[in-house]
């Protein structure tokens, strides 16, 4: 989807505190690397499912059968081997079965143009059993789901492969509109939005996060480099490059297609310090565009900018007060305690063990907010405020995932007294709630 976090521009982003930290763990002086790996394959939306049997992260896959083609090429396939002498005798069919033993990562790409489908396989191998991978990752090119929380995909990262990949018609075409993706050696243990896994043990602060987005600086001269390497450096500038996975350092994906001309020596000339990092993205958050333009993210904030326009209403307390301070740390407790243990459920990928942990925690969470509840008829007391719609909202999800509020007597009649609120009535039917 265009708003999609691979399409997103980050050259009006803000640059990260850390930046000059990350960029040297990287390496100032390292070159900007073109790296012809990830091919790809197109098949029609009736292609023939086949099982692919998972070796290594069957609980971080996606279920199959999946569309592979006997023609699926494998990492490097067809450039890599054509352009090298010593391996231009090597079959398609060597490469799917490595009869070579080169190992490595050994990505496999299916893209479904009508169904809107990506399959992506991690070290995909035929043998003569079948063809089996270490791991597989289904994205869905028709929406902005992530993978679960925490799961890998065929990237370290979790992130898809195929959106991020230097195509020749985008060359030939002399547009970039879309985020690269970058290797770098050393990461963090840590990942960013729109990541959703790490690859390390490292927990240095000033090593780079998976997810991490970094963008060609602003005043780079690309007008004496070649079209296509143009092309790639001015989507630097504009869309930037996430660190998908560890590997070479500065290294970008191509497609190993024959028709893109070797592109090492012009994008040598290209430095680590010609980089910055960029504050990433919040990612799909609640937003309000106020009126001189700001766009106002996180729920809590909103809340009471909301209560704010209307101080007579009583939504919220007032400022400096301590009542307004206990409003802002119920409105922190849901945002982090509730709010964050529901979203996961939503998420048809969400495994069912992670579901009943998310499903305990909540159990606990809940069993303090009733605890409070007891003789009051709203959070802060008798007034009710915006922490006490934003508690209904995210209480009544309870009734789409299947959480048992029966254990919490102050919790329900709090729901119900919400509820019973004539603007609750309107706002619920004009959703449709009601």
């Amino acid at each position: 989807p265009p708003d999609n976090p691979w399409n997103q521009a980050v050259d009006t982003l803000p640059v990260h505190p850390n930046s000059r930290q990350y960029v040297e763990s990287i390496g100032v002086d390292k070159p900007l690397r073109y790296n012809p790996d990830m091919a790809f394959v197109l098949v029609p939306p009736n292609q023939k499912r086949i099982a692919v049997k998972m070796v290594e992260y069957p609980d971080e896959s996606d279920k199959g059968p999946f569309p592979v083609p006997d023609i699926i090429p494998i990492e490097g396939w067809p450039a890599y081997y054509s352009r090298d002498a010593r391996l231009r005798r090597t079959t398609l069919d060597d490469v799917q079965r490595d009869t070579l033993n080169e190992n490595g990562d050994r990505h496999g790409i299916v893209v479904d143009p009508v169904n809107r489908m990506l399959h992506e396989f991690y070290q995909l191998k035929k043998t003569d059993a079948g063809w089996q991978a270490a791991c597989e990752a289904t994205f869905d090119l028709k929406s902005n789901r992530l993978r679960p929380d925490g799961w890998t995909s065929s990237d370290a990262a979790g992130l898809p492969i195929f959106p991020a990949v230097i195509r020749h018609d985008e060359l030939k075409r002399g547009v970039i509109d879309h985020a690269m993706r970058v290797t770098v050696r050393r990461t963090r243990r840590a990942y960013v939005y729109p990541a959703t896994h790490f690859a390390s043990k490292l927990t240095d602060e000033n090593l780079p996060r998976m997810g991490e987005r970094i963008r060609l600086k602003k005043d780079f001269d690309v007008s004496k480099f070649s079209p296509e390497v143009r092309t790639i450096l001015t989507g630097l500038k504009r869309y930037g490059m996430l660190v998908a996975d560890n590997g070479n350092d500065w290294a970008i994906s191509c497609a190993p297609d024959p028709r893109i001309h070797v592109l090492h020596e012009e994008l040598r000339k290209i430095k680590g310090s010609d980089f910055e990092v960029v504050v990433p993205p919040k990612g799909y958050v609640p937003a309000l565009k106020l009126d001189d333009g700001y766009v106002l993210t996180e729920g809590p904030a909103i809340v009471q900018w909301i209560a704010d326009q209307k101080p007579a209403s009583h939504l919220a307390p007032a400022n400096g007060t301590t009542e307004r301070y206990k409003l802002q740390e119920w409105l922190g407790y849901i945002n982090s305690e509730l709010h964050k243990n529901f979203g996961p459920f939503f998420n048809p990928a969400t495994p069912d063990a992670t579901k009943a942990t998310l499903a305990q925690t909540l159990t606990k969470r809940y069993a303090f907010v009733d605890e409070k509840l007891e003789g009051k008829d709203y959070l802060t007391g008798s007034q009710f405020t915006v922490a006490d719609a934003y508690l209904f909202t995210i209480t009544n999800w309870a009734n789409y995932v299947k959480f048992d509020l029966k254990d919490y007597p102050n919790v329900r009649a709090f729901q119900a007294r919400v509820a019973a609120r004539p603007k609750v009535q309107e706002a619920l039917k004009a959703e449709g709630l009601a």
